[in-house]
């Protein structure tokens, strides 16, 4: 399931590192990082 950000956080640093993802695969491991990009 894709999600979307617009252009008003995209388009902004702060914004963009203020949102962060986590992706889990049930066996311990994850993967995590910012809209922006930067490493958490």
């Amino acid at each position: 399931m894709p999600i979307e950000f617009g252009r008003q956080v995209c388009g902004s640093l702060s914004e963009a590192s203020a949102r962060e993802w986590l992706v889990t695969d049930g066996l311990g491991g994850y993967a995590m990082g910012t809209v922006a990009g930067l490493r958490t």
